[in-house]
């Protein structure tokens, strides 16, 4: 890697890992409204409605850098941990997760990543905020 994509790469890195926190935090945030809610269904899904949206779209977001990092990238085994680290704690997917676990011990991401894995998985995690929306 010449020294700008270095640059370029590390950048990534610290945006996929600040969003992967911010997912993290918007989750906490949900589970404190719920604990405080007291059968006010109205009022729970209009105080949900931002932490949801958020988590969403950062997910997503640290989904996408993920991703491209590890197609730039694939033997990098500290992003592969990492993404390992938010498939299974924000996308709640441990077995998707257990495909960059592989890339630590040697083998190549994109051997057990497909696209099409990757957009299953993401349609997945849509669906839990229109689920959180209905109840």
């Amino acid at each position: 890697m010449n020294l700008i994509a270095l640059v370029e790469y590390n950048k990534r890195f610290e945006a996929a890992l600040k969003a992967h926190e911010t997912c993290i935090r918007e989750q906490l945030a949900i589970y404190s409204v719920l604990a405080r809610t007291h059968n006010l269904q109205d009022e729970t899904a209009r105080r949900l409605e931002p932490h949801l949206e958020l988590f969403q779209a950062m997910s997503n977001r640290a989904s996408k850098l993920y991703r491209r990092l590890l197609a730039s990238n694939p033997a990098g085994a500290l992003v592969a941990k990492a993404a390992s680290h938010f498939y299974q704690d924000v996308q709640h997917d441990p077995a998707f997760a257990a495909t960059f676990e592989r890339t630590t011990s040697g083998e190549s991401v994109a051997e057990g990543t497909t696209s099409q894995s990757i957009s299953s998985q993401n349609d997945r995690g849509s669906t839990f905020k229109t689920a959180t929306m209905r109840e």
